[in-house]
């Protein structure tokens, strides 16, 4: 090849390399500009799986779980493990509402039950050491409130 054609060939090269890096430069003056279009990705979220957000603070929590069993600061790999787990355990979540397991598994009906019975205990009552009498009043009515909205048929009505 003659020593004009290499010139060509180099001037080639340099002309595709120069297009691509100011290509790279509006992209990167323009990123904040031109957002994707996520109309679900709350400013508190980090991704959405499916419809469901992953939160930023599970996240954090999550992070500074690792962190404490730790003795170093945490790093990326922590991070990227972290985050990981929220997007499995949100698609294992996921998965177990599709196949309505909820319904189906005794075990975690009754795990669910009970943690909204505690949830509902401790709504309604006062956050400081009260006595069981006024948890149980709280119950009582977090359970009454439940049966108040809800919408009940019986089989005998139609």
């Amino acid at each position: 090849m003659s020593v004009q054609g290499e010139y060509r060939l180099n001037w080639l090269g340099l002309a595709a390399l120069s297009v691509g890096t100011i290509a790279a430069l509006i992209m990167a003056l323009f990123q904040d500009a031109v957002q994707p279009y996520y109309p679900d990705l709350k400013s508190d979220s980090l991704a959405i799986v499916g419809s469901e957000p992953v939160r930023r603070g599970a996240y954090e929590l999550l992070l500074a779980a690792i962190g404490a069993d730790k003795r170093t600061p945490t790093t990326a790999a922590d991070r990227h493990l972290a985050l990981s787990r929220l997007l499995q355990d949100e698609l294992l979540l996921q998965e177990a509402v599709r196949r309505n397991l909820l319904r189906k598994d005794d075990m975690l009906r009754k795990e669910i039950t009970i943690t909204m019975l505690e949830i509902g205990a401790s709504s309604g009552a006062p956050s400081t050491n009260d006595s069981t009498g006024s948890r149980a009043q709280a119950l009582d009515e977090y359970l009454m409130h439940l049966r108040n909205t809800a919408v009940v048929r019986w089989a005998d009505d139609e």
